[in-house]
């Protein structure tokens, strides 16, 4: 392999890498999100909803406006929502880049080399994925489809 092409190769995956590793914290956070709201809702009961009674936010035991919350809390998961839209775009932006540079790699040895050195967030490996045998290839596709569509 030419050093022009091992440099352009080692920057984009450095740039993936580091906006992989940014991308899975932000995807752990907005599932934090979730489950917490979820919490909320579920602890509401009948009887707060027909009083208009303030809800209870569970570990911060502090309590909230039960209107304005079931008002704002969907707009909040929504713009996160879209913003961990756009952060996952722009991830397989680079990954579609790097995968572009992969192919120019002709030895399978040297591929999986590259690959490893491949953050070991599912994302990563759904979009990049011509090293894998048919069997991981359809673990990480399976594994996606369950977590992010289910």
């Amino acid at each position: 392999m030419d050093t022009h092409l091992e440099k352009e190769l080692t920057a984009t995956l450095d740039a993936a890498n580091d906006a992989s590793d940014k991308v899975r914290t932000q995807h752990f956070t907005f599932v934090t999100f979730l489950v917490y709201f979820a919490l909320i809702i579920a602890s509401t009961t009948d009887k707060q909803l027909l009083l208009i009674s303030p809800v209870n936010l569970p570990l911060l035991n502090v309590q909230l406006p039960l209107r304005e919350f079931y008002v704002i809390a969907p707009w909040v998961l929504v713009f996160l929502h879209f913003y961990l839209l756009v952060q996952f775009y722009l991830l397989s932006q680079k990954l579609h880049l790097l995968k572009s540079g992969f192919s120019k790699i002709s030895d399978m040895d040297e591929l999986r080399t590259w690959a490893n050195r491949l953050s070991a967030f599912s994302f990563n490996h759904l979009i990049i994925n011509r090293q894998h045998k048919r069997t991981m290839k359809t673990g990480v596709r399976t594994q996606f489809l369950l977590i992010y569509e289910g």
